[in-house]
């Protein structure tokens, strides 16, 4: 495997939060990709992908250019022989800055590749780029396609939400400056859920984050610590994200190691 991660420079760090390229022969072909309070933006250079849609079972073929926007439950995918990909991690409050609809990305796939054509051309010469001078181009793209910045009411809330996911909303209203029903209807429009929604995918990225560290550990102590009521609504939360209970989750990570608190074989 061929792995690459870099920094967004400064002028594009309120928009993307991280880069990355990767080439590798997947140890599977179909795998189950969990929720993150990130939107994702994919440009392949090998096969098509299959997303599969968990509720349905029917399937959606993404070609060059891909975003998975914030999801309320885990993505399943089917992977070509061979994978070649640069991407980005995007703020949960960027979409708009780059000309996208949260709202319609939320909870699903969609393919780009028709809507962002010089991305597209990227994915098309990517398997005759080196990853970091591919990365740095996708970056280069990323910065040309930017108009304006996150509503910092909102970006207001998603930075304290990723602080302390129990913080009440009117407390979060009072921090954006918004009054109640403001802020659910800005929130929604800017990231495609709503804050209910947001924080708890906030409380399931620090469990999983802790449950790749500790998998040793309990779950109902990393529950806790990821700032979940109780162990029942980790439960509830856990299988509408996963369609796992807790404990299969973390047995299934300390038996593959920490390659599967994010993604699992399906």
């Amino acid at each position: 495997m061929e792995y690459v991660e870099q920094p967004p420079d400064a002028d594009l760090a309120d928009v993307v939060q991280g880069l990355w390229g990767v080439r590798m022969s997947p140890p599977y072909r179909r795998e189950r990709i969990f929720p993150t309070p990130a939107l994702h933006l994919v440009v392949n250079g090998g096969e098509p992908y299959r997303s599969i849609d968990p509720a349905t079972g029917e399937s959606t073929t993404v070609t060059r250019v891909f975003v998975s926007g914030l999801q309320v439950s885990a993505l399943r995918n089917e992977l070509p022989a061979a994978i070649d990909n640069v991407g980005a991690r995007l703020h949960p409050d960027a979409a708009r800055t780059l000309g996208l609809d949260p709202v319609a990305l939320a909870g699903c796939v969609t393919d780009l590749s028709s809507a962002l054509p010089a991305f597209a051309a990227l994915g098309a010469d990517l398997p005759g780029l080196a990853l970091d001078d591919a990365v740095a181009r996708l970056a280069t793209l990323l910065g040309a396609r930017r108009s304006g910045r996150p509503d910092p009411r909102v970006r207001r809330f998603v930075e304290a939400t990723l602080d302390d996911p129990n913080r009440p909303v009117p407390e979060l209203a009072t921090l954006a400056g918004l009054g109640r029903d403001a802020l659910l209807d800005a929130v929604h429009a800017a990231i495609g859920v709503t804050p209910k929604a947001f924080a708890d995918l906030v409380r399931f990225d620090r469990f999983v984050d802790l449950a790749a560290r500790a998998a040793e550990r309990g779950w109902a102590a990393l529950a806790v610590e990821s700032g979940f009521y109780d162990q029942s609504h980790l439960i509830r939360v856990f299988r509408r994200f996963t369609g796992l209970t807790p404990a299969a989750y973390v047995r299934a990570v300390r038996a593959d190691g920490p390659i599967a608190a994010r993604f699992l074989a399906d």
